[in-house]
């Protein structure tokens, strides 16, 4: 069982300007120093995901102030992976909205505009920097 759990924020203290979800997340620097606690801090983000019945879940929803996110959605063919200091580089104008929700808000779901087209960098496990192009 994973120490880690998903922060909850009950919708009457979404304004708390201390929570870490509201932070800054820092950026993981040096990365080569980083990557075996960013190997076993995704083990345990995977697993608090899974449980949670979650698509994706970024450190500071598991109480951990970093730039780095699992993702695991339905329909996607590359399966599980991890984005480390992920920055969106190109997004399109154009802007689509769909239903989401949050594991750190559970039960609350909503229309969210999103870029219909994104470019972002990330760096893998490996330490080695990816771009990702994702549309929908």
């Amino acid at each position: 069982m994973s120490a880690l759990s998903v922060v909850t924020i009950p919708p009457e203290f979404l304004s708390m300007k201390e929570n870490v979800l509201r932070g800054i997340a820092k950026e993981i620097s040096p990365l080569s120093e980083w990557l075996p606690t960013c190997r076993s801090l995704a083990l345990e983000m995977f697993e608090v995901m899974y449980a949670a019945d979650g698509a994706a879940l970024a450190a500071p929803q598991a109480g951990v102030s970093l730039r780095m996110v699992v993702l695991d959605p339905a329909g996607i063919r590359f399966g599980p992976h991890v984005l480390i200091n992920p920055l969106i580089t190109q997004s399109s104008e154009l802007e689509v909205e769909a239903e989401e929700g949050c594991l750190s808000l559970p039960g609350v779901v909503g229309k969210v505009p999103r870029a219909s087209e994104v470019i972002l960098d990330a760096y893998s496990l490996r330490g080695e920097k990816e771009q990702y192009k994702a549309k929908g």
